[in-house]
């Protein structure tokens, strides 16, 4: 995990932390960081398919950012 920002107020205060997931583990120590109350947002890439009437298919990237509230 690499700190990319981080913007936090006081010890325990409202703030903004910015990071670089670098492996699978980052995720399990992200967990034991976040609390109620908490937002995580990443942004992603999702591939989609587009299919016309004559069957032939075509897909495009779009990039999409994900949020969830503790």
């Amino acid at each position: 995990m690499r700190i990319i920002s981080r913007n936090i107020a006081q010890t325990n205060g409202p703030g903004v932390v910015r990071i670089y997931i670098e492996d699978a583990e980052d995720i399990w120590h992200i967990y034991n960081l976040i609390k109620v109350g908490d937002e995580v947002r990443t942004s992603t890439v999702r591939k989609i398919k587009n299919e016309s009437s004559s069957g032939s298919v075509s897909t495009s990237r779009k990039r999409l950012t994900l949020s969830i509230s503790v």
